[in-house]
């Protein structure tokens, strides 16, 4: 067949993809035999529905060389191979029991999430009060320099973020509302549990969360504890006792715990 050169163009294109994918020598009778060196001309009849039209029904031969031929081998599951992919493991049951209670934690963690927001959905629907635009913006503000944060650890600053994605600042920061909105009610309505439930904080628990950030971020406790005051780290601690409480005392239908574990299995 000769083709003339805006087909042959097309065809060109598809045989570098082609010979990439190795899927011309692929549909090729006897291509599990071929070596390093050999070539091979493959016939190729494009379907009717292809999308470049000059090319649709035709046929064309690709001109294929083998440059070198390569072998998937798997590792043999056993033993040896649970002590490889494994710190903790010295055998392949470990690392089965490892696998499964991970896949377990994850789910669990999964439902849990899944509970904490339907408990916080109901919270904020029955919340009355009307937020300060001021309020909101504000945890915009808070958002805005985290992701901030987050793109300097990776190496880039937030300007250079906005003019990559051709994002100007309003709209970045419209992109956040909702989020900050839902943040400072949910923020408001557990304040309001702290205080009418008397929620404290116990000095252990204070020291216990010190440590816990002085590992994450790799500091000594009384530089934490310099950076971070009581006062605003107590307030914290308060919310999240105050979540937990309402999540203990939450009463929860059956079919509502049956629709959270059915959304988390998707």
């Amino acid at each position: 067949m000769k083709l003339s050169k805006k087909i042959l163009t097309g065809v060109l294109g598809v045989a570098i993809v082609a010979m990439t994918s190795v899927s011309a020598l692929a549909v090729a009778p006897g291509y599990s035999d071929y070596g390093a060196s050999d070539e091979k001309d493959v016939v190729v009849t494009f379907p009717e529905e292809y999308h470049a039209k000059e090319l649709a029904g035709k046929e064309a031969t690709f001109k294929c060389k083998v440059h070198k031929v390569e072998e998937t081998i798997l590792p043999e599951i056993d033993d040896e191979f649970a002590k490889d992919v494994s710190d903790t493991c010295e055998t392949l049951d470990d690392l089965k029991k490892e696998i499964t209670e991970r896949l377990k934690a994850e789910r669990q963690e999964a439902a849990d999430n899944a509970f904490e927001e339907k408990v916080l959905d109901a919270v904020i629907d029955g919340m009355k009060a009307d937020i300060p635009a001021a309020m909101i913006d504000a945890q915009v503000d808070t958002i805005v320099q985290d992701f901030g944060y987050r793109l300097q650890m990776q190496g880039m600053g937030l300007e250079q973020y906005l003019k990559m994605t051709g994002t100007e600042m309003g709209a970045f920061r419209a992109m956040f509302k909702d989020q900050a909105e839902r943040q400072v009610k949910t923020r408001l309505a557990l304040q309001k549990v702290v205080e009418l439930e008397g929620i404290t904080v116990s000095d252990k628990e204070l020291e216990e969360e010190y440590a816990k950030m002085a590992e994450q971020y790799k500091m000594e406790v009384e530089k934490v504890k310099a950076i971070v005051s009581k006062e605003a780290l107590e307030g914290d601690l308060k919310i999240s006792n105050a979540l937990e409480f309402i999540k203990k005392n939450a009463k929860v239908k059956k079919a509502a715990k049956k629709k959270a574990a059915e959304e988390t299995a998707e």
